[in-house]
């Protein structure tokens, strides 16, 4: 579950997009390699928060202001569920929405 909602709304949105087939393709191609990262940084969170908790497996101890930062961020990155679907739809905006787009309001602009 990790991994498969993000990729699965990042491809959902990516094709329901109506743009050409071959932007689709590229922002295909980019929107699973972006969302690997951020399944990547989740996992990673989650590591450095269990490996940072006082324990027989505590591997480095962050200062106090690290530690709550870090619990934040753990927080919203790997407990709240609103991250596996808010996150993806900024990493569609990002690789299939252009900027000329946003300003023509949708509509076709000159070369």
């Amino acid at each position: 579950m990790t991994g498969y909602l993000p990729t699965a709304e990042v491809l959902a949105l990516i094709l329901a997009t109506p743009i050409p087939w071959v932007r689709k393709w590229k922002a295909l191609l980019a929107g699973l390699v972006l969302v690997h990262v951020l399944v990547l940084l989740r996992v990673l969170v989650v590591l450095i928060f269990g490996f940072s908790a006082a324990g027989a497996v505590a591997l480095f101890h962050p200062g106090p202001l690290a530690r709550s930062a870090l619990t934040m961020l753990f927080n919203v990155v790997a407990v709240g569920i609103s991250f596996t679907y808010v996150a993806p739809v900024f990493l569609w905006i990002a690789v299939a929405i252009r900027q000329q787009e946003c300003q023509a309001g949708g509509r076709e602009s000159g070369p």
